[in-house]
């Protein structure tokens, strides 16, 4: 996980716990080649914070190993960015018609 994103969740983890208990969330993860473990940690997190994952993450591979490529910006393919946006419509759907997700 990205430091930044890893620092985020330092920063806010006890003042959301209690606050955001039930809440459904999905994950878009950008990775050179691999990602599961970005996905591995961002789920301890969530579940730590007590939320419901919705939908499994979806994991963006662009080949980046060179410290050049890695540094270099980098774009989420068309179909990438169709699949998240349609689980994040689905997931904001869900919300909006009170949905309650359980285990």
């Amino acid at each position: 996980m990205a430091g930044l994103m890893k620092d985020f969740f330092d920063r806010i983890y006890y003042d959301a716990l209690d606050r955001v208990n039930g809440r459904p969330y999905a994950a878009l993860i950008a990775a050179g080649t691999d990602g599961a473990g970005a996905a591995r940690q961002l789920q301890r997190i969530a579940t730590g914070l007590r939320l419901k994952e919705v939908a499994p993450p979806t994991i963006v591979r662009n080949g980046a190993q060179t410290p050049e490529a890695i540094r270099a910006p980098k774009s989420v393919p068309p179909s990438d960015l169709a699949l998240a946006r349609d689980v994040g419509t689905s997931l904001a759907a869900g919300v909006g018609a009170g949905i309650v997700w359980r285990e």
